[in-house]
């Protein structure tokens, strides 16, 4: 694709696929924040929050995705490309979209491409928690560690 936008003299485009949980009550912030400053459509919403199996406030935060418990969530799902700034680089925007996620308390799915320096990561993604399960099951790290999934470039 990248190859057929420089052969129509268009400018490279940079990938946005990304679904992010943002508090209901900045959701609304959230959404005319990304319509100027990304301007992408169609934007997908979803509500959620965690499941309180025993009743209110059962709910438990998931440590390597912390959503609070008795909070209403707004998923926003954007899926496409834009186009790359004059002076800008590949992953500028994804990198200001995690940024203002986080501002606004939000948090970001993991199944896209991330740009999170590994300190960022581990704070936002349970790092502790998760360097302590590969410890126990992976003791020898023979297997890819979860920034090294998420984030790292090959």
């Amino acid at each position: 694709a990248a190859r057929i936008e420089r052969l129509r003299g268009r400018p490279a485009r940079e990938r946005v696929v990304q679904d992010v949980e943002i508090p209901l009550e900045r959701t609304a912030d959230f959404l005319r924040w990304f319509a100027g400053a990304v301007g992408m459509t169609p934007v997908w919403l979803c509500p959620l929050r965690l499941r309180e199996p025993a009743g209110p406030g059962s709910a438990r935060p998931w440590p390597l995705y912390p959503l609070r418990p008795g909070q209403d969530y707004v998923n926003i799902g954007f899926w496409g490309s834009v186009p790359i700034a004059e002076g800008a680089t590949d992953g500028d925007v994804n990198r200001l979209i995690e940024r203002v996620v986080s501002e606004m308390g939000g948090h970001k799915s993991l199944y896209s491409d991330a740009y999170y320096d590994r300190d960022s990561f581990e704070r936002l993604y349970g790092g502790a928690t998760w360097r302590s399960v590969r410890d126990r099951y992976d003791p020898e790290h023979r297997l890819t560690g979860l920034y090294e999934k998420a984030v790292a470039r090959a």
